[in-house]
């Protein structure tokens, strides 16, 4: 009798423990901190086998950010090609960024950490990316262009340049409007 028991218990047990890993693995809930599916996770619950150790370290979030070495990846080519133009190389943007052009326009700003991004909230960053600037600015929007996912790698990106203070910085005023 006490072994049937000892048995259904770890019968139990073992049941449970598969339901909570069964989920961790699915294919719709295996994401990233932005959202975007991660690389080399399967349906079957676990990483692909195949992955070696830097495709594994590019998937775990930066120290104290809340994006990975690939979205960081991916965004370098992305800024390049969609956001250099106007911000510039380095994302250090116009110099006159805050004067208003003979068009009655804003320059487009530094995204590096020295001019104002890092005073905005994430969503209202990802939704200029989209939809492009407010009135006043001279941003178009990317949404036809890019995915929320390349959006976020972008972000990412230049957001990396940011120095641990200013980052610091930008989170804070996050939790605090929350």
């Amino acid at each position: 009798m006490m072994f049937n028991i000892q048995k259904t218990l770890a019968a139990m047990l073992l049941g449970i423990l598969l339901l909570t890993l069964g989920g961790c693995g699915d294919d719709e809930q295996a994401t990233t901190h932005s959202g975007g599916m991660m690389k080399g996770h399967s349906s079957m619950g676990g990483m692909k086998s195949s992955q070696d150790s830097s495709t594994t370290s590019s998937l775990k979030t930066v120290a104290g950010r809340w994006y990975t070495k690939a979205q960081i990846e991916q965004g370098a080519p992305l800024f390049a090609s969609y956001c250099a133009a106007c911000h510039g190389k380095e994302a250090q943007g116009d110099f006159r960024w805050r004067q208003r052009g003979a068009d009655g326009r804003y320059p487009p700003p530094p995204l590096n950490g020295s001019g104002h991004a890092w005073h905005h909230p994430k969503p209202m960053i990802t939704r200029q990316i989209r939809e492009g600037s407010p009135a006043g600015g001279s941003m178009p929007g990317f949404g036809a262009q890019l995915s929320d996912a390349q959006i976020q790698a972008v972000i990412a990106w230049f957001q990396n340049l940011w120095s641990a203070e200013v980052y610091q910085s930008w989170q804070g005023r996050m939790h605090h409007k929350g």
